[in-house]
C-alpha cells in the first residue's frame, strides 16, 4: 500500500474513532440527546432513547420524529417543533410514558442556525427528578466531564468566583478567536461587551450569592479581533471542577447567534425604512417622533413637514418613474442638508418629515426655507427629467411642547404645510416667483406658550 493510501486510511480510522468516542460520550449522559434535521428526520441520538422509547440510536437514525414519539406525543410536541424550526428556542415540561412508567421531563429545543437559516434542531430532554444526581455524577467524573466538555458543540466556559476562566473548550476557542490556553488565563470581563458588562457582573454576584441558580439570555461578547459576537448564553452555578474541589464555579454554554442577530437587524431596517427612498418610513419615523415628544419641556425640538408642489403634473407628464426619481432627489436633498442627529422620513406619497431635536421654531424655519430654495434651484438643471415643470415645495413646522403628543405635533406641522400650499394657490404665485419665506410655501405652527 502506498504512503498516501496509508495516510488516508489512518485519517479515516481517526475520524471513525472520534465519532465512536463522541457516541460513547453521548451514551453516558442521563438525558435524551438528539439532532433532527429540517425534515424532522433523525441524524444523531444517544442510547438513552432505549429507556424512553425502546429504540436504539441505530434504529432511530433516519426516522421521522413522529415514528419515535408516537402519534399522541408527536401531536402535543408539534407546536414546539414548528417554532424551533422557525428559529425560536423552546423549553417546556412534558410527561413521557416509558416502559418503566411515566417520567416527568423538561425538554429544550435549540434551533441549529447557520447564515440565518435553521438547518435542524438540537434536542435535550432531562428527567427533572434526577437532575441533581446527574450533576453530582458529572462533577465527580472529571475525566468524562472533560471529554464531554471538549466535544460539546457549544462554546463552554467555566469561571471561578473572581471571574477568571479556569476551563474553555475548542468551541469557545473558535467562537472568540483565542486559543484555549489564552482563554484560560483571561477574565470573563475581557470577553463580555462593555455595554453588557455591568449586567453580567451583577448576574455573577446573584448566582454566587444564591439569589439565582440559572440564567438564559443573549449577550454580546468581543472576539480576539474586537468584533462583536452575539451568543445565547445558558449560565448556571456548578460545584467543583474535580473530586477534591467543592468550590462553586459558573458554567456558561454559548451558542453563536451573530448571524441571526444580523438577519434580525436587516429585517428591522426593512421594517422601518422606505424601500424607494431609503429614509425612515412612517413606522420608523413615528418612533423618533415619540422619543422627541417624551423630551418636550426638557429640551427644544421641532418637526418639519414638506411635500412637492405640482407633483401630479410631473407624474402625468413624465410618468411615475420620473416621479419616483424626484422623490428620491428630495430625500437625498433633505439628508444632505440636515444634521446627523436629525431624522428624515417619508410619511407617504410625496410628503416627507424631518425631526429636528434641539432646534426651536426659528431654526427649523431656516432649515425649511433652505430646503425649499435648494429644490427650487433644480428647475434650471437640464439633466433633471422633470426640468420642464417648475418644482417647489410647501413646508410647515411645529414645535414639540409638553402638552402635545407626537401625533398632535405632526398634525400641526402637516396643517401648517397645507395652509401654506392653499395660500400660495389663492395668491396665484409659484415658488420660483418670489424670494421671501412665505412665498416658498413656508408656514410655522405650534409656537411655544
Amino acid at each position: 500500500m502506498d504512503p498516501q493510501a496509508r495516510t488516508q486510511r489512518a485519517v479515516e480510522a481517526a475520524r471513525d474513532l472520534e465519532r465512536a468516542d463522541q457516541q460513547s460520550i453521548l451514551d453516558t449522559l442521563p438525558a435524551l440527546i438528539a439532532y433532527w434535521d429540517r425534515d424532522l428526520r433523525n441524524r444523531l441520538a444517544n442510547r438513552v432513547y432505549v429507556e424512553y422509547f425502546g429504540m436504539t440510536p441505530e434504529e432511530i437514525f433516519g426516522r421521522h420524529i413522529s415514528e419515535v414519539l408516537g402519534p399522541e406525543l408527536y401531536r402535543k410536541n408539534l407546536q414546539y417543533l414548528e417554532r424551533a424550526l422557525a428559529g425560536e428556542r423552546q423549553q417546556f415540561d412534558r410527561e413521557i410514558p416509558t416502559p418503566t412508567g411515566p417520567r416527568y421531563t423538561q425538554a429544550l429545543y435549540l434551533p441549529d442556525v447557520h447564515d440565518g437559516e435553521v438547518r435542524g434542531i438540537f434536542v435535550l430532554v432531562t428527567d427533572i427528578s434526577e437532575r441533581r444526581r446527574a450533576e453530582l455524577a458529572l462533577a465527580q467524573a472529571e475525566a468524562r466531564f472533560r471529554t464531554l466538555f471538549e466535544a460539546a458543540p457549544s462554546a463552554t466556559l467555566m469561571t471561578d468566583r473572581s471571574g477568571v476562566i479556569v476551563a474553555a473548550n475548542r468551541a469557545a476557542s473558535r467562537l472568540f478567536g483565542h486559543d484555549t490556553a489564552t482563554l484560560e488565563r483571561m477574565s470573563i470581563a475581557e470577553l463580555v461587551h462593555p455595554d453588557d458588562l455591568p449586567a453580567a457582573m451583577q448576574l455573577r454576584e446573584d448566582l454566587f450569592e444564591g439569589r439565582a441558580d440559572h440564567h438564559s439570555d443573549e449577550w454580546r461578547y468581543l472576539s480576539a479581533l474586537g468584533h462583536t459576537v452575539w451568543a445565547q448564553a445558558e449560565i448556571t452555578v456548578v460545584q467543583g471542577a474535580g473530586p477534591d474541589d467543592d468550590a462553586p464555579y459558573i458554567l456558561a454554554q454559548l451558542q453563536d447567534t451573530s448571524a441571526r442577530k444580523l438577519y434580525e437587524e436587516q429585517l428591522q431596517y426593512v421594517a422601518d425604512h422606505d424601500l424607494l427612498t431609503g429614509v425612515l418610513n412612517r413606522r420608523g419615523l413615528t418612533r423618533v417622533l415619540e422619543r422627541q415628544a417624551a423630551l418636550a419641556g426638557e429640551r427644544a425640538g421641532a418637526v418639519l413637514v414638506c411635500d412637492i408642489d405640482r407633483f401630479k403634473a410631473v407624474n402625468d407628464r413624465y410618468g411615475h418613474k420620473t416621479g419616483d426619481e424626484l422623490l428620491v432627489h428630495l430625500a437625498r436633498l433633505l439628508e444632505r442638508n440636515v444634521r446627523a442627529t436629525d431624522a428624515v422620513g417619508r410619511l407617504g406619497g410625496d410628503e416627507f418629515a424631518v425631526v429636528l431635536p434641539d432646534l426651536d421654531l426659528v431654526g427649523a424655519q431656516a432649515v425649511g426655507a433652505q430646503i425649499a430654495r435648494l429644490l427650487q434651484e433644480c428647475d434650471g438643471d437640464p439633466e433633471r427629467p422633470w426640468a420642464g415643470i417648475p418644482v417647489s415645495t410647501s413646508v410647515g413646522v411645529a414645535a414639540f411642547v409638553a402638552d402635545r403628543s407626537a401625533d398632535q405635533v405632526l398634525g400641526e406641522a402637516d396643517r401648517a404645510m397645507y395652509t401654506a400650499k392653499a395660500a400660495r394657490r389663492a395668491a396665484g404665485r409659484d415658488a420660483d416667483d418670489t424670494d421671501d419665506t412665505e412665498g416658498r410655501g413656508f408656514v410655522r405652527a405650534g409656537r411655544r406658550p
